[in-house]
């Protein structure tokens, strides 16, 4: 089974719209077509741009988050790759899907130039949902 790491752009894209790959990919994640790896600080980083780009209400938020905290693997991370990206935010994404040895999945390919240097894949939802669904039909 294929690991993953969803980059917060995802997630906020999935709860703007339910008709792109964001969203598809998050359904994917329900229907455990992957494993979804998460720390706690990304979820408060989940936590914080939701409030902050999305019509979702607290309440909302906090439902949410538990049920990815049912669904995902969460592990601890220590921050030992502060700096290696432009981006703190970014770093604690790398480190994760370091520790899980999974994708990271985001819009934002650029940030992470450097993840290949890990041996960590990074592709776009599209990328990603059109990788599970081939897998899918090679096994079928």
């Amino acid at each position: 089974m294929m690991n993953a790491v969803l980059d917060t752009n995802v997630i906020v894209s999935a709860a703007r719209s339910s008709t792109g790959a964001s969203f598809r990919t998050l359904e994917l994640a329900f229907h455990n077509a992957f494993t979804m790896h998460i720390s706690t600080p990304l979820l408060l980083e989940y936590e914080e741009v939701l409030l902050q780009k999305t019509s979702m209400n607290r309440g909302d938020v906090e439902s949410f988050l538990a049920t990815l905290l049912e669904i995902a693997d969460e592990h601890e991370i220590y921050f030992l790759f502060r700096g290696v990206l432009h981006d703190d935010d970014d770093a604690m994404l790398l480190e994760l899907a370091i520790k899980a040895q999974a994708t990271i999945i985001t819009h934002n390919i650029k940030h992470f130039s450097k993840a290949h240097d890990y041996g960590i894949t990074v592709l776009q939802p599209q990328e990603f949902v059109h990788l599970l669904r081939k897998s899918h039909d090679d096994n079928h």
